[in-house]
């Protein structure tokens, strides 16, 4: 289990996917630069400005949503794992909402693979529930779901995220 404030994952590996659009590291420089993915206990009190995906709008609910993880998980001590699980479940409505508006602007723009996301996403929210699942049962703790749901969030970004926002910001050009 990883402790409040000491969540730590390296940079995801970035493959490419059929839509051409390069997905590895940026060179320095470029659009967006990353400086470095590593995401360490001095950025745990803010959305690190390197986790923008150039999307306003995706941008500001990965900000909110990241701010809502780090308040959600935490109940004080002596709240039963339903009370917690109930706060959790919360937490992964917002992701829902979230995944809607950005899988709503991916369709609307003509990105040919929102539906492929949409499926990512369904599968992130099932990684959730197991999670919130394991809250309520006890056999995990609000700091697993934590540091579980921050790793997909950012993992998500990184990866799927970065890619439509390139497609998107290259569409909005033309």
């Amino acid at each position: 289990s990883t402790s409040p404030g000491s969540w730590n994952a390296p940079c995801p590996e970035r493959k490419p996917r059929s839509t051409g659009i390069r997905t590895g590291p940026r060179p320095a420089g470029s659009a967006n630069p990353r400086q470095g993915c590593q995401m360490t206990s001095q950025h745990t009190s803010r959305f690190p400005e390197s986790s923008k995906v150039g999307v306003a709008e995706i941008d500001d609910d990965h900000r909110e949503l990241f701010d809502h993880i780090r308040t959600t998980a935490g109940s004080p001590q002596g709240v039963d794992a339903r009370a917690r699980g109930g706060t959790l479940r919360s937490l992964v409505a917002h992701f829902r909402d979230h995944f809607a508006r950005e899988e709503k602007l991916m369709e609307n723009s003509g990105f040919r693979e929102w539906r492929d996301h949409a499926e990512h996403h369904k599968r992130f929210i099932g990684r959730l529930e197991q999670r919130v699942a394991a809250v309520e049962s006890g056999r995990a703790d609000e700091s697993e779901f934590r540091s579980d749901a921050l790793d997909m969030l950012f993992r998500d970004a990184l990866n799927r995220d970065v890619e439509f926002a390139t497609w998107f910001n290259h569409a909005r050009r033309r």
